[in-house]
């Protein structure tokens, strides 16, 4: 099995997890929510089927009060269903264009082994099924579609609002050094693209790093300008509710705010492009507060589905198709197995410190031998990971602090290694509301700290370096901004 056929595979799994498991046509059918028994499109080939009957509601509809949501046990007759009939059609009692209307209408597919009926497993459905936020959201999804709708507009319009101007807001941004590379993203070609198209092309992982940033090119720069204001609240609120759902990890999060904040997109999103634009995640966006809190959490995609390019590394120079799957499952299994033996299993770069750094590294750890440091960087912190000139927040005397990640070292100690962090801290600007997502800092590099890794680095900032090197805007994600900084 070729290495891009194994990608392929990885990337449609869970895609395929509602047809293939569960057999739910989700898009394709005219029912197209597996947890919602009346949720009907609202744009259909011939009359849509809300403007039929008052049982089945559109999904323009951002109520959930109007929706009928499905049980355990009505999905299981649905399915059964299903099941007579295709019985029907293999009696030869229907056509096949009439076994396939009704799957249409049911929205759920036929399949010989259906594990929602299979008495082994009682699958619960309506209880288990969690939709992955970031494929709702920023996986052809709804912010960044929207995205490319707005610039669509302003395009059209022949407004100063441009791709090519986000493109040159966004590069006065420095983000986390592990952060995707943005700036094929904004390219003359991209910009030309993405503006005639009416979409914004990225992957799930570019976008969100670009959130904080789209988020106050809105806020601060086109919305000053007053032109299509209903445009700029709209992806206001869609930017809001990604940056809550990227903080639901950390457990800070309530399913009641992230609720206001879908619903508030939603209402706006339809007052400016109306009930024909909505799509079928649209509505399943509504269902992430319930989940968030049925379950406490919410995944936002699989780890698989994360590692795409990981597989591809292990398998790209694998030419023997025979028992190519076993031989590729080996090397990755041996490779895991050498990784878990070293001493930085969480940090995937190390090197021996060489020439002028070791003069300080001598006066910090006196008496230590040259060979006994090793330089660590790719941490993992919230936010991602860091190395050395990033900026973090750090506890320093049991006080929250910022400033620039100078160095990470591990010092060899008799039984282990010890990991401390040298970190220039900055001072906050006392003017600036501890409420606001974006805050100012007086840089410095004075103030130096050595700190022990494991219990002081807490997050890693994207920020905005003032021209003069003085001053920095710094953004705080939603679960750290109760923390006074």
């Amino acid at each position: 099995m070729p290495s891009s056929l194994l990608k392929r595979a990885f990337c449609s799994l869970t895609c395929q997890l509602s047809k293939s498991a569960i057999s739910c046509k989700g898009h394709a059918g005219m029912i197209c929510c597996c947890l919602c028994v009346n949720a009907t499109l609202h744009n259909s080939a011939s009359i849509p089927v809300h403007l039929l009957t008052d049982r089945a509601v559109s999904i323009s509809n951002t109520s959930l009060e109007d929706f009928i949501k499905h049980t355990d046990e009505s999905i299981r007759a649905l399915v059964q269903r299903v099941n007579q009939r295709h019985e029907a059609l293999q009696a030869r009692m229907i056509s096949q264009q009439a076994f396939d209307d009704c799957l249409q209408v049911l929205g759920w597919n036929w399949t010989p082994s259906n594990i929602i009926l299979n008495e082994r497993f009682r699958f619960k459905i309506a209880s288990m099924v969690m939709y992955g936020w970031a494929h709702i959201y920023v996986r052809d999804g709804l912010a960044d579609n929207e995205l490319g709708q707005a610039m669509k507009t302003y395009f059209s319009n022949r407004s100063l609002t441009s791709f090519r101007k986000l493109g040159e807001y966004v590069a006065t941004f420095t983000f986390p050094k592990r952060s995707p590379n943005l700036a094929h993203l904004f390219t003359a070609s991209a910009n030309a693209n993405s503006s005639r198209k009416g979409s914004f092309s990225c992957t799930g992982s570019e976008f969100l790093t670009l959130t904080p940033v789209v988020h106050r090119y809105f806020t601060r720069v086109v919305a000053s300008r007053g032109e299509f204001m209903p445009v700029v609240s709209s992806m206001i609120a869609v930017l809001n509710a990604v940056m809550l759902l990227m903080s639901v990890r950390s457990g800070t999060i309530k399913p009641q705010e992230l609720c206001s904040a879908i619903a508030a997109h939603l209402l706006l999103y339809k007052a400016y492009y109306g009930d024909a634009a909505f799509r079928p995640k649209h509505r399943y966006s509504l269902h992430l507060p319930g989940m968030l809190l049925r379950f406490g959490f919410l995944l936002a995609a699989f780890t698989h589905e994360r590692k795409h390019r990981l597989v591809t590394r292990y398998t790209r120079d694998r030419k023997n198709l025979r028992n190519w799957d076993a031989g590729a499952i080996e090397e990755i299994t041996c490779h895991q197995m050498w990784e878990l033996k070293q001493p930085f299993f969480l940090a995937c770069a190390t090197a021996r410190p060489r020439g002028k750094i070791l003069y300080p590294l001598r006066e910090m750890f006196p008496g230590v031998d040259d060979d006994a440091f090793v330089v660590v960087n790719d941490m993992c912190v919230n936010g991602g990971r860091v190395c050395a000139g990033d900026v973090v927040s750090c506890l320093v005397d049991g006080q929250a602090q910022l400033g620039e990640l100078l160095l990470n070292i591990a010092v060899q100690m008799p039984a282990s290694y010890t990991v401390y962090s040298v970190i220039a801290l900055w001072q906050s600007d006392p003017n600036e509301s501890t409420a606001d997502i974006w805050r100012k800092f007086r840089v410095s590099k004075e103030n130096v700290v050595k700190l022990e890794s494991n219990t002081s680095i807490d997050t890693v900032f994207t920020y905005r370096m003032a021209v003069d090197q003085q001053t920095c805007v710094v953004y705080f994600p939603p679960e750290i901004l109760p923390k006074r900084v």
